[in-house]
Formats: C-alpha cells, structure tokens, sequence
C-alpha cells in the first residue's frame, strides 16, 4: 500500500506489534483523521494495513452501488449506468465514494 492512497477519513486496519498508536475505532479499525498521526507514528505497512471488502462491510456502506461481481478478493462495481470498477479495499470505496459525491460514507 502505498501513501499516496490514503486519505483522511479512510479506515484501515492496525497492529500496533506493542509500539504506541493512534486512538483506535474499534476491533483493531482505525480512521486515518489527520497528518500529525503521519509525523508522529509515520506509515510503517507493518502497522497499518488495508481492510478487504467483504460483505459486512458493505452492509454498512451507505452507498448506492451495484455490486456486480466478486472474484478472489476484487470487488467490481457499477456506479450509474455506465462506469464500472474493481477494488479490493475499504479505503478505496471510501476515496472512490468521496471523489464522486464529495462526502463521507456513512458506517
């Protein structure tokens, strides 16, 4: 995962491995909410890693999307009638989400 993917709002997951952390949501998820995190913690992959999409999530999702196929692991979906996508994790429904309708995904 690189940094450039991330965005603040978006949820990955964390595994700390006993060094100090950013304020968790919960079960392990944490939201990326501002840069100090970043100079304070810096993006170790060790430590923050992507959420895969599953079906809970989606439940979740306040998202209007057509889910039109799942294959190990890559989402694909139809946004309107015409653009589809294939994304395998949480932070790039929620980027994805944000660029099109300039607001956050309700969880």
């Amino acid at each position: 995962m690189d940094l450039r993917e991330i965005r603040i709002g978006n949820y990955f997951e964390i595994n700390t491995q006993g060094q100090p952390c950013p304020d968790r949501l919960e079960n392990g998820v944490y939201q990326w909410d501002n840069w100090y995190d970043y100079y304070e913690f810096g993006f170790n992959e060790k430590i923050f890693r992507p959420i895969p999409i599953t079906k809970e999530w989606l439940r979740k999702a306040d998202i209007e999307w057509m889910v039109i196929h799942n294959h190990s692991d890559v989402w694909t979906f139809r946004i309107g009638d015409d653009f589809r996508i294939d994304v395998k994790f949480i932070h790039e429904i929620q980027t994805l989400h944000y660029a099109l309708y300039n607001k956050e995904i309700n969880w």
